[in-house]
């Protein structure tokens, strides 16, 4: 085989690597998801570190009148439990475990998490499923199910989410899955 010939192979199949990766990375961000794509730096010869990305699911904030509750961002809490199962599906625990609150981070570690989270049966297509949102005061609660997989073994989960507002960025975050 000649030179040229090598170099074009080459080439060829390092096109072919680059658009699969675009893809994974094109497909998360237009997937429903409103997070930032995340970044691959590397730190090393042999080490390839990818940075989670930073989520952004509030959507426009509405300065209320004085003496008016402010309205409820429901669509911004059910696209950030969107953003988790989508993550948790696909395995991106630190992902999911990032869309938590800080209270939530502070009673489970990022290992309980990902026990708790892991085989999720996306076999058939409802690995993790939303029910329909409902307001409590400021905070948002979804029923959620997930479907798990070990082996043979298939079990089914449901849970509630309670989603707030995070006082900083003023995102929508999981407080709670009981």
């Amino acid at each position: 085989m000649s030179k040229e010939v090598k170099v074009a192979l080459i080439g060829a199949a390092a096109t072919i690597i680059a658009a699969i990766i675009g893809g994974i990375f094109l497909l998360r961000s237009v997937s429903g998801s409103t997070a930032v794509v995340p970044t691959a730096t590397t730190s090393g010869p042999a080490t390839t570190m990818i940075t989670p990305p930073t989520t952004e699911t509030q959507s426009s904030q509405v300065t209320p009148l004085p003496g008016q509750t402010p309205p409820v961002d429901v669509n911004g809490a059910v696209s950030t439990l969107g953003t988790f199962c989508q993550d948790i599906s696909a395995g991106a625990m630190q992902w999911a475990y990032n869309l938590t609150s800080q209270y939530y981070r502070n009673q489970h570690t990022v290992d309980d998490f990902s026990t708790q989270f892991s085989n999720v049966d996306i076999s058939n297509g409802s690995g993790c499923l939303t029910g329909n949102a409902t307001v409590s005061g400021s905070n948002v609660v979804i029923p959620l199910t997930i479907h798990y997989r070990n082996g043979f073994q298939t079990s089914t989960s449901h849970y509630t989410a309670t989603l707030i507002q995070d006082p900083q960025s003023h995102t929508w975050v999981i407080d709670s899955i009981v």
